[in-house]
């Protein structure tokens, strides 16, 4: 399905990277110890979704809009 953020970037986006299931994997993600000190980067989400750095950083963006977080880092 086609995708629009709110920064305006457009991507396809497969529905196993629904809101829901991104955000619960980035809520495990900033729930790790070492996280909680650090917060995370793009790359780190990058990394844990398995997708690009640029489109973590949409979805960390998202999260924080949506309140579900309070550890992000911006890059």
């Amino acid at each position: 399905m086609l995708r629009k953020f709110d920064s305006g970037a457009m991507v396809i986006q497969n529905k196993s990277h629904s809101d829901e299931e991104v955000m619960s994997r980035i809520r495990m993600l900033v729930t790790k110890t070492e996280t909680l000190r650090t917060g995370i980067t793009a790359s780190d989400a990058a990394l844990t979704l398995k997708i690009a750095p640029a489109l973590a950083k949409e979805h960390l963006l998202t999260a924080e809009t949506k309140g579900n977080t309070n550890h992000l880092v911006e890059t």
